[in-house]
């Protein structure tokens, strides 16, 4: 994967989102190094990790973009998404192609100069519930429709609800801070995401 990506900027975010799943995963006692892990795309492009050449027994998502990385770990046989988005400006034509009507209603009525932030919310979001399906862009987003509550740029977690692929629920959370979205999502629900280490 790495040698199909010609960008430096991009080569560099993928290598940090691999170091920094390798790093949770040290940090959770699923290897005692770094070196040990292996990272791998499975076939669904989704990441799976292996401690020397063993399949780990945890579920995996991670992140990146803008030289920042996150990783999310859930027990095995669990459901697990992480996204993380710079918070920018995204077109109407962007929001009507990508988002449900009722997301878009979230973004307008957002005002104030904070569309940018809430596009980048619901976007955030939606990923990481097509993260946690392992199909990423393979399904349609907008069968995925996100229902984020609002907040300020502050930290704190935040929970957000989703429905789809059909009438798959989900119970996910995102927080905001130097300027980007995290959000999680995990099935079954834990409730907000825990720091390891």
């Amino acid at each position: 994967m790495l040698s199909r990506l010609r960008v430096p900027k991009r080569r560099g975010d993928w290598l940090l989102g691999r170091w920094v799943a390798k790093r949770a995963l040290v940090l959770a006692g699923e290897a005692d190094t770094e070196r040990s892990v292996a990272v791998l795309a499975s076939a669904s492009g989704a990441p799976e990790a292996f401690v020397l050449g063993r399949p780990v027994a945890a579920s995996l998502s991670l992140s990146h973009s803008h030289g920042v990385a996150v990783a999310a770990l859930g027990p095995a046989g669990s459901r697990v998404g992480v996204d993380l988005e710079a918070v920018e400006d995204r077109s109407a034509g962007f929001l009507v192609d990508w988002f449900t009507p009722s997301e878009q209603a979230f973004v307008a009525a957002s005002g104030n100069g904070e569309e940018a932030f809430a596009a980048t919310l619901v976007w955030s979001a939606k990923e990481s519930v097509l993260k946690a399906l392992r199909e990423g862009l393979r399904v349609p987003p907008k069968e995925v429709e996100v229902a984020p509550g609002r907040g300020p740029a502050d930290g704190d977690f935040r929970p957000f609800s989703a429905r789809g692929p059909g009438c798959d629920e989900w119970e996910g959370w995102w927080r905001a801070e130097g300027g980007f979205v995290y959000s999680f999502v995990s099935k079954p629900s834990g409730g907000p995401p825990r720091p390891i280490g």
